[in-house]
């Protein structure tokens, strides 16, 4: 095939991209075209003739529109001139209609809008055999025609759409949608070739979505998709890409009332996007929810009252859009003290409900109730706008309640309230001018549980000293607050005088009930003395060795222990309680290292003191005693198995005790209950009981072999004081029984000197453990850097009269 040259010219601005199935670049475009006229001429009758056409493919693409080509020099005759060939030219009016003019050269081609695929033109070229001059000649003009097939490459067609509506699923209506809302959106009129307005086409010139042709010139058939993008003011909220349906829906987010929901819906073949459609709503703007702390709300959180009319108040709400609001109030009511309903939602059942309504008041609406029964009431209001016969609404976050009582507090038992053994009910107690905690349980009431408050009321006789006429006050306090904690406690202090104390029980409505009364008086009267483990003790004395001591014992009910003596921390003499005034007839405390000695004594509140107490001293020996001592009196003995040998040797039996005896003197800066001396494998050389504090004792013992090792030995002095602490001390003993090697010289010399007598005597030998070498009666000495060697040197040995020894 050649290249279009010479006056080929092809139109390009109509061509487009078409589907292949690898890339392919438009930029170059080239049209390939056949030599319409080759090889050699054909001779027909008088000589004329015409070049024979070969067949070849021209290709273009689906909608090049007008497309000519200058054909002039594919023409050629033997016997007439160019001017004098002329072109035909048809078609099969499939794809593009060709023309040409006779004698033009030029050949228009126009393809049909969309089509694509593989047509033939036939081209004829005539001569007019005009030219040969012969008489009697007749002209007969000659023919050559040829098919040429040309191919139009599929070029894909973007889809589109006419419109997209938008709606509200709930109201239907296109403009406003709700702030609790479904918006949906559908796209319409899907156009393509192969569809007309969301209809098949089959029958369009082109169809790409034609699944019988997939494969013909690369062509792949389309599909259909459909694309949406939500908005709110500018904001993505949702993406759905290439979907199969032409519908899409959007669940509205919650805080977006008054923006602008727009919706993009674009289609798409599989192959391109169509251009973007467009769609947009309003959220409403709800008017605002009632808040839940304003101070014209009633009646406020956890209201109680005893009365069954109340009137529920709350500001009226405003709207951004000054759109007329509605607002709906609903009560549900539970056993008094139950929780909150698990459904207090709008489409729940409820006590009270008031359905929508408006109202023209301008700060405060009241919904009043009336025969309210006793129980607990939750309640919350909403407020919202109309849309058509639907409310848009905001759901409040807070519920408040009420209670509504009507039930007085009921209590069967007195005893629970005061947890005091001596306050019972109408009881008299001689306590007054005392500081007193009282405490209890409250006991659950009837109706309210715990939730009632305990109020002291009382009033006070006193004989005024100076007029001796009797003064009566009255005055209250709240003992115990409203609290749902079962336990309580209240620090009170009587006054002096006689004063009559009421219990009165009140609950949240204001109901109250007088459970019962108790009456404080003077007390003049000490209690009896206390007992120290069983037995009234004027004196104790003990002993420990521990860091704390336990006292226990009995006393009299609600009085108190106090310890009175002197603190070695503080270095001062101090008074203090030490077991409080419990209503227990028992106690127990423990005494320190720093208050070891003192008076303990018992008294009432009243301030009444028992004089017989008990003189406490405790002994606290914490630390083990120290043993004072020289040390033994020699570290190196002999064992008296080696007497005889020893006094056959002639040592002198003065010499054998001295060297086979050991004696040890010490003594304790505490009394020793016991002491003992022994060897590290357990051998007890002495052991002895009850050694007084600084006496000297002496322990003196023979060294034998059958508790001594031979060389060293540890010997251990243990002591004990009374509480059993001990202390030790660690001594050596080294046992040397066998006698020494007498091999022990190593080198001898005499050095001659200028006399014919005397000589340097030099002797050298090897040092054994606690053995000394005596020469002539003299001690050696070890050899300056080797412990293992002594030496031994005279310098005036006469060897006239010596011998060495």
């Amino acid at each position: 095939m050649e290249r279009c040259e010479g006056s080929l010219s092809c139109k390009k601005s109509n061509f487009r991209k078409f589907k292949l199935p690898f890339s392919a670049s438009l930029r170059s475009f080239v049209v390939f075209l056949p030599s319409f006229f080759a090889g050699e001429s054909a001779v027909l009758g008088w000589g004329a003739g015409v070049h024979s056409l070969d067949v070849d493919v021209c290709f273009f693409f689906e909608d090049v529109g007008v497309w000519t080509l200058d054909i002039s020099s594919f023409k050629s005759d033997l016997e007439d001139p160019n001017e004098q060939l002329f072109w035909q030219v048809s078609d099969d009016d499939s794809l593009l209609n060709a023309t040409v003019e006779g004698t033009s050269n030029i050949i228009t081609l126009n393809t049909k809008d969309n089509a694509w695929g593989t047509t033939l033109i036939n081209l004829t070229l005539t001569d007019s055999d005009t030219n040969i001059d012969i008489a009697g000649y007749i002209p007969n003009p000659l023919s050559s025609s040829k098919e040429v097939a040309i191919q139009l490459n599929p070029v894909n067609d973007v889809p589109s759409l006419s419109t997209a509506n938008m709606k509200s699923l709930l109201t239907s209506d296109t403009d406003i949608a709700m702030g609790t809302d479904t918006l949906q959106v559908e796209a319409e009129g899907y156009s393509d070739i192969g569809y007309d307005l969301d209809n098949r086409s089959s029958s369009d010139l082109g169809d790409e979505y034609d699944s019988g042709r997939n494969g013909e010139l690369s062509f792949t058939p389309n599909d259909q998709y459909y694309s949406f993008k939500w908005f709110a003011n500018g904001e993505l909220l949702k993406y759905t890409q290439n979907s199969t349906q032409n519908i899409d829906t959007l669940v509205m987010p919650e805080g977006h009332d008054g923006k602008v929901i727009m919706v993009e819906a674009w289609p798409n073949d599989g192959e391109d996007d169509g251009d973007v459609v467009t769609q947009s709503m309003v959220v409403n703007n709800r008017p605002n929810m009632i808040d839940a702390s304003h101070a014209l709300l009633a009646p406020s959180l956890n209201y109680y009252t005893n009365e069954g009319e109340v009137d529920l108040v709350f500001p009226i709400a405003t709207d951004l859009d000054d759109d007329e609001i509605h607002y709906r109030v609903r009560v549900w009511k539970v056993p008094k003290w139950d929780e909150e309903p698990t459904d207090t939602s709008l489409e729940s059942s409820s006590y009270v409900d008031t359905h929508w309504f408006s109202s023209s008041e301008i700060q405060a609406i009241t919904t009043s109730l009336n025969s309210l029964a006793h129980g607990t009431y939750f309640w919350k209001v909403w407020t919202g706008n109309k849309i058509q016969e639907f409310y848009d609404i905001k759901d409040p976050t807070w519920i408040n309640y009420f209670n509504v009582d009507l039930i007085d507090p009921s209590i069967s038992e007195f005893g629970d309230v005061v947890k005091l053994s001596e306050i019972s009910a109408e009881s008299v107690i001689q306590d007054a001018g005392n500081r007193r905690m009282l405490y209890g349980k409250k006991p659950s009431d009837v109706d309210d549980e715990y939730q009632y408050r305990i109020i002291l009321s009382w009033e006070n006789s006193q004989i005024d000293s100076e007029t001796l006429e009797e003064v009566i006050t009255t005055d209250s306090v709240v003992a115990v607050p409203y609290t749902t904690a079962p336990n309580w406690a209240y620090m009170v202090e009587y006054p002096e005088g006689t004063t009559t104390y009421n219990i009165l029980l009140e609950d949240l409505a204001t109901n109250i009930m007088t459970l019962n009364y108790f009456v404080i008086t003077q007390d003049l009267i000490p209690p009896v003395p206390f007992e120290v483990f069983g037995a009234v003790q004027p004196n104790y004395e003990q002993i420990t060795s521990k860091n704390k001591y336990y006292i226990s014992g009995t006393k009299e009910s609600d009085s108190g222990l106090f310890f009175q003596g002197y603190n070695t921390l503080t270095k001062e003499t101090e008074v203090a309680q030490i077991v409080g005034f419990t209503n227990s007839p028992s106690y127990s405390f423990y005494i320190y290292p720093e208050k070891p000695s003192g008076n303990v004594f018992t008294a009432d509140r009243a301030g009444n003191i028992q004089s017989q107490g008990t003189l406490m001293d405790i002994i606290f020996m914490q630390t083990p005693p120290k043993l004072i001592t020289p040390g033994l009196s020699r570290t190196l003995v002999n064992a008296m198995e080696n007497e005889s040998g020893l006094l056959n040797f002639g040592i002198s039996s003065e010499r054998i005790e001295s060297v086979t005896t050991v004696s040890l003197e010490f003594s304790s800066d505490r009394a020793l209950s016991r002491y003992i001396l022994r060897t590290d494998d357990g051998h007890i050389i002495e052991e002895g009981n009850n050694l007084e504090k600084s006496t000297t004792k002496n322990i003196t013992f023979k060294a034998y072999r059958s508790f001594l090792d031979e060389g060293i030995n540890e010997i251990s002095l243990l002591g004990y004081d009374v509480v059993n602490n001990e202390v030790s001390e660690n001594f050596t003993l080294t046992l040397k029984s066998v006698n020494p090697s007498t091999e022990i010289i190593s080198k001898a010399l005499l050095v001659n000197v200028p006399s014919n007598t005397v000589r340097n005597l030099n002797i050298f030998g090897r040092q054994q453990d606690n053995v000394t070498v005596f020469i002539n009666n003299n001690a050696t000495e070890s050899y300056p850097g080797s412990a293992q060697t002594w030496f031994y040197i005279d310098n005036s040995f006469d060897i006239s009269n010596n011998d060495i020894e």
